[in-house]
C-alpha cells in the first residue's frame, strides 16, 4: 500500500474511532447498555487497525507536505481520541463506584439500626 494511501486509511479510522468514542460517552450518558455494547465490537475493530498499523505509519518519512500535514492531522486526531477515551473511562469508573456504594448501602441498611440524616443546618447526625 502507498504511504499516502495508508496515511488516508488511518485518518479515516481515526475519525471512525473518535465518532465511536463520542457516541459511546452518549450511550454511557444515557445509561443505554444495550447500545454501548453494541459498538464495542467496532471499536475493537478500528483501535486492532491503528495499532498495528501505527509503526509504519510513523516511521514513514514524509515525502512532501502534504503527508506531513496529514501524518500531524492523525497524531492531533489519535490524540483527541486518547482524551476521549480517558474520558469515557472516567465514567464508567464514577458510574462502577456509584453502583458499588448503592449495593453496599442495601448491603448495610438492614443490618444497622442508625440512620443518617441532616439537621438544618445541613450536618450529618445519626439518630437510632
Amino acid at each position: 500500500m502507498s504511504e499516502r494511501k495508508l496515511l488516508k486509511e488511518a485518518l479515516h479510522r481515526a475519525n471512525a474511532l473518535s465518532q465511536l468514542l463520542d457516541s459511546e460517552f452518549a450511550f454511557l450518558k444515557e445509561n443505554d447498555l444495550d447500545a454501548f455494547e453494541a459498538i464495542q465490537q467496532r471499536k475493537t475493530e478500528v483501535l486492532l487497525h491503528l495499532t498495528q498499523q501505527s509503526e509504519e505509519i510513523f516511521s514513514m518519512e514524509a515525502t512532501d507536505s502534504l503527508e506531513s500535514e496529514t501524518r500531524e492531522s492523525l497524531r492531533a486526531l489519535i490524540g483527541n481520541c486518547k482524551d476521549a477515551h480517558t474520558r469515557n473511562a472516567l465514567l464508567i469508573d464514577r458510574k462502577l463506584a456509584s453502583t458499588k456504594s448503592a449495593l453496599e448501602l442495601f448491603r448495610t441498611s438492614h443490618s444497622h439500626s442508625k440512620t443518617e440524616t441532616y439537621d438544618r443546618l445541613g450536618k450529618l447526625s445519626l439518630k437510632k
